[in-house]
Parts: structure tokens; sequence; C-alpha cells
């Protein structure tokens, strides 16, 4: 004959029991939710990540860019000094500015954007 623990020591009422049952079915549905709250979290967290890492690459990007176009301005503005001077002097700035914008538009195309 099978015999429960509790008849032994405690006598569980039928309203003991319900209640019981209730506590540990709440129990369940809070752990249940538990979970499932940390799994949404991990979720979000995961896609605030990859979110992120596109805003870095993509402020990256324009600073490039920026980079390169503030070149441009200054090798225009170096001919430009020449050709209406005439001096020999605007063309050392001139000259730098070549080797730089080379580097950046380099850079510009191992970023994919060219």
């Amino acid at each position: 004959m099978h015999r429960s623990i509790f008849n032994d020591r405690i006598a569980l009422t039928g309203s003991f029991r319900t209640v019981l049952l209730w506590f540990l079915g709440a129990f369940a549905v809070a752990s249940v939710a538990g979970a499932w709250s940390a799994l949404q979290t991990y979720r979000n967290v995961q896609e605030s990540r990859k979110w992120s890492l596109s805003v870095n690459h993509t402020l990256e990007t324009l600073d490039l860019l920026d980079q390169t176009v503030g070149l441009v301005v200054d090798l225009e503005t170096a001919g430009r000094g020449f050709v209406i001077s005439g001096k020999e002097s605007f063309l050392q700035p001139y000259r730098h500015t070549i080797l730089e914008l080379s580097s950046s538009l380099q850079k510009v195309e191992r970023a994919g954007l060219l």
C-alpha cells in the first residue's frame, strides 16, 4: 500500500492543498516569465551590439570621406595659388597633398566606397 509522506506528519486539508497547488502554479508561471524575459533581454542586447557596430562603421566611413574631401580642397587651393601667383612655393603643398590624397583614396577603395 502506497502512503504519502504528508499522511504521516501533516494532514493536508482540501483548502491547504489548493493553496499549495496555486502557489506552485504561480511559481512555475513566474519562472517561465522570468526565463522568457531573460531571453528577450539577451536578444535585445545582441541586436543593440549589432546596431552599435553598424553606427561605428558609418561614422568611420563618414570621417574617412570627410578627410578625403578636405584633401581635395587643399589640393585645389594649392593648385589655384600656383596658377594665380606663378610662385613655386605653392607646388610643395600641392605635391604633399597629392601623396596624402593618394593614400586616402586607397583607404576609400579598400573600404569598398569606390
